[in-house]
C-alpha cells in the first residue's frame, strides 16, 4: 500500500472513532440536560448554590452544540475538496471537538460541586 494511501485510510479510521467519541458526549450531555431539567423542581427551597445547576446546564448545551458542529465538519472533511479546505476543516474539527469536550468536563464539575455542596 502506498503511503498516501495508508495515510487516507488512517485518516479516515481517526475521524472514525472521533465521530464515535463525539456522539457519546453529545448523549451524555443530552441525557445531563434532560435530567437536570426534569429533577431541578424537586430539588426544593433547601438546595443552596442552585447556580452551579444552571452552570451545568449552560455547558451542557455548549457540548452538545459543540458536538454537533463537530459531526457537521467531520461530515464536510469526508467529501475532501481540496488539502487547504481539509487543513482548515481538520483544525475547526479538532477545535470544536475539544470545546465539546470541556463542556462536558465543566458540566460534570459543576454538578460534582452542586452535590458535595447540598450533602
Amino acid at each position: 500500500m502506498a503511503p498516501q494511501q495508508k495515510y487516507a485510510v488512517e485518516a479516515k479510521d481517526a475521524f472514525a472513532a472521533l465521530g464515535e467519541f463525539t456522539k457519546q458526549m453529545m448523549t451524555l450531555s443530552t441525557g445531563a440536560i434532560v435530567l437536570m431539567a426534569s429533577f431541578s423542581d424537586k430539588f426544593g427551597g433547601h438546595a443552596v448554590h442552585r447556580t452551579w445547576v444552571k452552570f451545568s446546564i449552560i455547558a451542557f448545551v455548549i457540548c452538545t452544540i459543540s458536538s454537533l458542529s463537530s459531526m457537521f465538519v467531520a461530515v464536510l472533511a469526508t467529501y475532501g475538496y481540496n488539502r487547504q479546505v481539509n487543513r482548515r476543516l481538520d483544525n475547526i474539527h479538532s477545535l470544536v471537538t475539544a470545546i465539546a469536550a470541556f463542556g462536558l468536563f465543566a458540566g460534570l464539575v459543576g454538578l460534582c460541586v452542586f452535590v458535595c455542596v447540598n450533602i
